[in-house]
């Protein structure tokens, strides 16, 4: 269904994804990892460098494996 509503509604190439919250919708900003250091998990501080924070509801967002699906998937599209 989604492939038919990018075709239909011709929106292939005007994604804009990983610029949202998928909380609360608010934008993301790219912050420092110090920033929210305390924040993640053990794991996710010393794997990960870059990091988003939604500018609504200070959620942290990282390029982990979900993102990696994301991408293919819109990239199917």
């Amino acid at each position: 269904q989604l492939e038919e509503v990018v075709r239909v509604l011709d929106l292939k190439g005007k994604f804009k994804p990983f610029t949202r919250c998928m909380e609360c919708n608010g934008a993301l900003e790219v912050v420092a990892k110090e920033a929210v250091a305390e924040r993640l998990p053990p794991k996710i501080r010393a794997d990960f460098e870059e990091f988003g924070r939604c500018t609504g509801c200070d959620k942290v967002y990282w390029a982990g494996s979900h993102y990696d699906r994301m991408r293919e998937l819109i990239a199917a599209l």
